[in-house]
């Protein structure tokens, strides 16, 4: 993956997949010492990260229709993460496609952002959303103590 401006990418005749409009971080806010998770998002985080990212970009929350979820399996994080997804969405939460590649991919630490972003570039060129592996049913995850 390349990430140039559009200028470049359009003078040497490449193909344009996506734009990286807007951008948003929720990790690092808070430190859960007592239950030895580290830098741990909270459902707030989660949400001032989204909807951060959707104001730089000029995009409504009913407009997006797929997010890539972080969804490392860690309970707690998941649960705080689908927290966050709901608060920033609203009534929307309910219609968006949310998937994790990080069961294929494994925890790429630092490089999971560019992972994600080319997994999110293929899906709007193909217009398919990855799955979730090892999902074996959607249920609610227990409630976060973020």
């Amino acid at each position: 993956m390349l990430m140039e401006t559009e200028a470049n990418a359009k003078a040497r005749g490449a193909p344009v997949y996506c734009e990286v409009a807007g951008f948003g971080s929720a990790y690092g806010v808070e430190l859960d010492e007592q239950l030895g998770l580290g830098a741990m998002p909270t459902a707030d985080a989660v949400a001032a990260a989204i909807t951060s990212a959707l104001e730089v970009a000029g995009v409504k929350p009913e407009e997006v229709g797929f997010v890539s979820a972080h969804g490392t399996g860690v309970p707690a994080a998941d649960a705080a993460e689908l927290a966050g997804i709901k608060k920033a969405f609203g009534a929307h939460a309910g219609k968006l496609l949310v998937s994790s590649t990080r069961a294929q991919l494994g925890n790429a630490m630092a490089a999971n952002s560019g992972l994600d972003a080319l997994v999110c570039a293929k899906a709007l060129r193909d217009g398919v959303v990855p799955g979730t592996a090892r999902l074996e049913q959607a249920r609610p995850p227990p409630p976060s103590p973020y």
